[in-house]
């Protein structure tokens, strides 16, 4: 019997931790991002390259700490439901 998905696109569901892991991966692939862009700005003499690596520096970090804020209201949330269902 022949594998009916073969050739078709299958979606999988993530799960929350899965999706926070992934986030928390793009946010630090965005700093080295700025890292490098102000280390080549420096490196060239070009201070809007510089500046621009230093902007997406603090975007990372502003994201990263807003998602971090985000997974302690949700983590309270969820202790305050187990707690009411006891």
């Amino acid at each position: 019997m022949r594998n009916q998905l073969s050739g078709k696109k299958v979606r999988r569901i993530i799960t929350i931790e899965e999706y926070a892991m992934a986030d928390q991966h793009d946010h630090k692939s965005e700093e080295m991002k700025g890292r490098t862009k102000e280390a080549a700005g420096s490196l060239t003499g070009d201070e809007d390259l510089k500046r621009e690596g230093k902007v997406d520096q603090k975007s990372a970090t502003v994201k990263d700490k807003v998602s971090d804020a985000a997974d302690r209201v949700k983590d309270a949330l969820t202790s305050d439901d187990d707690s009411r269902s006891r």
